[in-house]
């Protein structure tokens, strides 16, 4: 399986553990000792936590693929821009449904909301009467 992130030995990975109660999640920096077809591995490579998927970069995936310890990323700044990121997400989803659009919904016309959705990955014909 060919990995879209290029991993290679000597590349470092910043972990983040599922977050198991409140307060920062568990974090920690590894270097990559060596790759595979599927995985990376760092330490021994011995311990499901100590194997990173190359598809997703989860790590700790057990066994059955079921469950996981959590998520690797690129570098700590990956991680962040990707909080950052989901947090304004939230905030523009909970501002959405908050307000009431009737009069800038008028100015819009449907190619502007087509083109919005595309940006958000959305197809047409999912928004188009068929």
């Amino acid at each position: 399986m060919a990995s879209k992130h290029n991993l290679k030995a000597g590349d470092t990975l910043f972990l983040v553990w599922n977050k198991q109660y409140s307060g920062p999640a568990k974090t920690k920096t590894v270097t990559i000792t060596r790759v595979g077809r599927a995985y990376a591995y760092w330490g021994l490579g011995r311990s499901t936590d100590e194997i990173v998927s190359l598809e997703d970069l989860r790590f700790g995936v057990g066994g059955n693929g079921y469950g996981y310890s959590g998520q690797a990323y690129l570098s700590e700044e990956h991680y962040a821009r990707y909080v950052e990121r989901n947090q304004a997400w939230r905030k523009f989803v909970a501002e959405i449904e908050a307000r009431d659009f009737t009069r800038a919904l008028e100015a819009l016309t449907v190619e502007n909301i087509v083109a919005a959705a595309a940006q958000l990955g959305i197809p047409a014909e999912k928004i188009l009467n068929s």
